[in-house]
């Protein structure tokens, strides 16, 4: 009912269609609470996750994202706790198996390499990194770039100067 009333929120003009979202959200919701269709920490769940799919930069990902969610409030409707683990086991193991260019996408995560977790959170300057990623299987592994940049030099105060 999220998803239907966001979609018919998004075709209304504007002021209009924020207005039927929020209140239909909320109207739909507490119907289904009061009618015992589902529990109140199931339309928390949703709320949370539909507010959170606002996060998403690309439409691109918000579409892939909304079919996953999809998959999981069903997977947690019909088996409970043990189906959303069971479908993020089997969310990652196909993540695990893709590959990107030859690369695995979740390199260096898996495969593991300890080499490469440096640059994991927070990426070493380019100047810094002196070795080319594992994962690519580089011809060369050591990268031939110049230096650490230095700061420019002073002019001079113009002594002997005319």
């Amino acid at each position: 009912a999220f998803e239907a009333l966001r979609e018919a929120g998004s075709r209304l003009p504007r002021a209009v269609g924020q207005s039927v979202s929020i209140v239909g959200t909320l109207i739909v919701g507490d119907a289904a609470v009061r009618a015992g269709l589902v529990s109140p920490g199931m339309v928390i769940v949703v709320a949370g996750t539909g507010v959170a799919s606002f996060a998403l930069p690309a439409y691109g990902f918000v579409n892939s994202s909304r079919i996953i969610q999809f998959a999981f409030v069903v997977a947690a409707g019909v088996f409970g706790l043990v189906g959303i683990v069971v479908l993020g086991l089997v969310l990652v193991t196909h993540l695990v198996s893709l590959r990107s260019f030859g690369v695995p996408y979740m390199a260096p995560i898996a495969p593991f390499t300890w080499s490469e977790m440096k640059d994991m959170f927070i990426r070493a300057p380019w100047f810094a990194t002196k070795r080319r990623p594992e994962q690519l299987e580089p011809v060369d592994s050591v990268s031939n770039r110049s230096p650490a940049p230095r700061p420019p030099n002073k002019p001079d105060s113009g002594e002997g100067q005319r």
